[in-house]
Order: structure tokens, then sequence, then C-alpha cells
């Protein structure tokens, strides 16, 4: 999927879960959770960080995104991009480190 259609995807996914909508919250978190997993494990590994180190920040990722939903917004664009943006000083985990500095701090 293109990521813009993906993006738009996940945002109208997200906008009806903040509306209630439980199965959309779930095609959500089935599309996104991917997504994130192989994002983490590309950088974890080229840092030589294990695959139950990265599963821990998946975790992380998507508890964040769980708890900010729960914040009150109603309006929401997701863009993620694309697995190259991450790592940077955008992609944070919810104690506020990098992906990378987490991969690296737990070797």
């Amino acid at each position: 999927m293109a990521p813009a259609s993906r993006d738009t995807e996940w945002t109208a996914w997200m906008l009806r879960a903040l509306a209630g909508d439980a199965v959309a919250y779930r095609r959500f978190l089935l599309s996104v959770t991917p997504f994130i997993r192989a994002v983490v494990r590309k950088h974890c590994r080229h840092l030589s960080a294990v695959d139950g180190e990265a599963e821990d920040i998946v975790q992380d990722a998507l508890l964040a995104i769980h708890l900010k939903r729960q914040t009150g917004i109603n309006r929401v664009q997701l863009r993620l991009g694309s697995p190259r943006s991450f790592g940077t000083r955008s992609s944070t985990r919810s104690d506020g480190t990098g992906i990378a500095s987490a991969c690296r701090s737990k070797k």
C-alpha cells in the first residue's frame, strides 16, 4: 500500500475509533503493528540489539498510541512516512527516548 493511502486509511480508522468504533480501532492496531515492528526491528538490528528488545519498544509504541488516543483529541492525521524516517529525533518512545537510543541502552 502506498504511504499516502495507508496514512489516509489509518487516519480514518483512528477518527472512527475516537468516535467509539472498537472495530476501527482493532483494524488500525492490526494494520499499524506490523509496520511499527518492521521499523523497530530494522533499527535495532542495525544496532545489534536482539528481537526481544525490539518487541519491548514495539509494545511501548503501541501503549503510547493507546494512551494518546485517550486524551480526547478529536482531529488526528497519522503520517508515519517511510521506515527510513524512523529512528530520527522525532521517533520517540513513551519514555521520551528515540528508537536508536532505546536499542543502544539495552545492549
